[in-house]
């Protein structure tokens, strides 16, 4: 992912007011010409792509965020940005957005999703994915993502960053144990299965 970013050494107080600054300029063209320019000019490429992007690893998988937070750039545009990886027989749990709609594109490896609606039509809405191909999440509703196979795959959640109160607890396949009482007994058949088939074992 492209934008502005915030360096690392930057502390989180002053993050907050390099934000703050750019709310309060008088035009769009204001908070950009302070976003990409500095006394020598228009910002270098390397400067405008370059910056902390928020990781959050999970046993098994890890997210990638974009937003405000470490990219400035998006102040006031009202976008964001994330992308997904799913280790191996990894299952992101049951989860939802409350706030918004997820437009869910697959570009790496395969996974099997899964929605249901709120009261009214409680039947699970199932696909499976291929590189490439997407599906949709609508906003409230329970879904997960299942990797079936013994490779990675990587994942973009259209524009749910900001509109989320959070992202799902992503568990490696060889963790089950931990997590089956709380699962649909597909999910965890599924999971067991995946396990066998790639000669992984799971964590007593």
């Amino acid at each position: 992912m492209h934008g502005l970013g915030f360096k690392s050494s930057r502390s989180v107080f002053s993050d907050w007011l390099h934000t703050a600054e750019l709310l309060v300029e008088a035009s769009s063209v204001d908070r950009f010409t302070k976003l990409l320019t500095d006394f020598n000019g228009v910002l270098q490429p390397a400067a405008q792509r370059d910056g902390g992007i928020d990781g959050d690893a999970g046993v098994g998988g890890s997210i990638l965020i974009s937003s405000v937070d470490n990219f400035p750039i998006l102040t006031e545009l009202g976008i964001s940005g994330a992308a997904s990886f799913i280790a191996p027989c990894g299952l992101n749990i049951p989860h939802l957005h409350p706030r918004s709609d997820e437009f869910f594109t697959l570009v790496e490896g395969v996974l099997d999703t899964g929605f249901v609606l709120e009261n009214g039509f409680t039947q699970l809405v199932t696909t499976q994915l291929g590189k490439f191909q997407a599906t949709v999440f609508p906003k409230g509703s329970l879904h997960f993502q299942q990797n079936p196979t013994c490779d990675p795959a990587v994942f973009f959640p259209g524009d749910v960053v900001n509109a989320a109160l959070g992202f799902p607890e992503t568990i490696d396949g060889t963790n089950i144990e931990a997590w089956r009482a709380h699962l649909l007994f597909n999910l965890a058949a599924g999971v067991d299965s995946c396990l066998q088939a790639c000669g992984l074992t799971s964590e007593e």
